[in-house]
């Protein structure tokens, strides 16, 4: 169901990230990206990978299925309110 995956570095190649997160276009997709990074620093890679698998599905609903009477709930477009503390998700 979920579009998104992730792969991890491979080794010998240099980059700020291990672990990058794709979208259905293989894009990279810089918030799941993120988050990996943020919450590796707390909690143990199995868990984080857990999260993020969680939230694989979230996002594939977000971009293709969030309508309500032929209307986009939220759009994937501006993803910089997610980042603000106490702004709105859309």
């Amino acid at each position: 169901m979920a579009f998104f995956f992730h792969i991890y570095c491979p080794e010998g190649v240099e980059s700020k990230y291990r672990l990058i997160v794709f979208d259905d276009a293989k894009e990279v997709f810089i918030p799941l990206t993120d988050f990996y990074h943020d919450q590796i620093k707390r909690i143990n890679e199995s868990s984080v990978i857990s999260y993020l698998n969680t939230l694989k599905p979230f996002f594939y609903w977000l971009k293709f299925k969030s309508h309500y009477k032929s209307r986009t709930v939220c759009g994937m477009t501006n993803l910089k309110p997610l980042r603000k503390p106490y702004g709105s998700i859309c």
